[in-house]
Formats: C-alpha cells, structure tokens, sequence
C-alpha cells in the first residue's frame, strides 16, 4: 500500500533526474572532444617510436560529470567520468588507465560534494572548488602509479617517466576539473537547485 500511495511522487521525481542525466550523457562526448588547447610539454615514451605529443586541455571535458556529482550523485558521475575519459584516451592519451583514473576522478569528487560534513573544514568541501583542489592531490599520485606501469624498462626508467613525464597530462585534467569547479560554483552560490 505504501508502495502504490508513493508510487507516483518516485516517479515525479526520477523523471527530471532522468532526463538530466541523459542530456549530461549526450552533452559528454561534445564536451570532452570540443573547445580545447595544447598545452606545451610533451609526453614521450621511453622505448616507443612514436612522435611524442603535448596533452590537450579540453575546457569543458569535466562539466558533465562534475555537475552529476552535485545534481545526481557518485555513480552517474563516475559512468560519466568513465565515458569521459574512454573519450580522452580514443583521441589523446591511447592509454587504457585513462577512463580508469579519470573515472576515479569523478568519484573522488563527487564524494566530496556529496558528504554531510560537520565542521567548517570539511563543510568547506561540500563546495565544488575546494574539493576540486583537494582530489587533484591524489589523482596525481594515482597518475603517477599509472604511468608507471604505462611504459616498458626497468624500474628506473620507469620512475624517471612516472615521476617527470605524466605532470603534462596531471595538469590538463585538474585545469579541466578546476573550470568545472568554477561553474559548479557559480551554480552553488546562485542557489539554483540543481545543486
């Protein structure tokens, strides 16, 4: 009975998450393949014939899945991440940790938003901006443990290539991150409800 009496309030508000998170699915690939620059520095890999090239800093890449992570939540954020990234390594990196870490990205940082915090710091948190800054730190180290592993030598040569050669590529997406934290800002302290 409690079932048929809310039935129709479940579905009243499934429908418009629904149909935001479908127009965010559809707005990601637009997203992460338009509207971008070369960053200078280039990523060449050890033992690799091929040309070397400089990340792309796509500027709206990041804007489907932060605004799931405030409007929808950790696992629509995290699909979107991965179809991000899936979109990221197609045309840049052609790398296969890329959906990976910029799936775990998204849920990093949609667990920060969506966390009920109590105390200022971590209310801090709760806003788009600061969370951005504070998942960039270990996005970076878990780049770091993927380019490692993303080249051929011996452990040196490695290190050398995850410690020096992966900052280009770390840099692009925490730009890309921090300008979808700026609008989701926006969005946050225009009280739209969205957030």
């Amino acid at each position: 009975v409690a079932l048929w009496v809310n039935w129709e309030t479940l579905q009243a508000r499934r429908l418009p998450r629904l149909a935001l998170f479908g127009a965010l699915l559809l707005a990601t690939p637009l997203a992460a393949l338009l509207v971008g620059v070369r960053l200078p520095g280039e990523m060449p890999q050890p033992y690799m014939p091929i040309e070397p090239n400089a990340p792309a800093l796509m500027f709206f890449a990041a804007l489907p899945w932060v605004l799931a992570a405030g409007a929808l939540g950790r696992i629509s954020s995290a699909s979107l991440g991965l179809l991000s990234g899936l979109f990221v390594a197609l045309t840049e990196t052609h790398n296969p940790f890329t959906p990976l870490l910029i799936g775990l990205l998204a849920l990093m940082f949609a667990s920060a938003v969506r966390q009920r915090y109590r105390t200022p710091f971590y209310r801090l948190l709760r806003h788009p901006l600061a969370a951005a800054l504070l998942v960039s730190l270990p996005f970076a180290a878990l780049v770091m443990v993927s380019g490692f592993f993303q080249v051929n030598g011996d452990l040196a040569v490695r290190l050398d290539y995850a410690i020096t050669k992966t900052w280009p590529f770390i840099l692009a997406r925490c730009l890309e991150l921090v300008v979808a934290a700026l609008f989701a800002e926006g969005i946050l302290l225009a009280r739209i409800r969205l957030w």
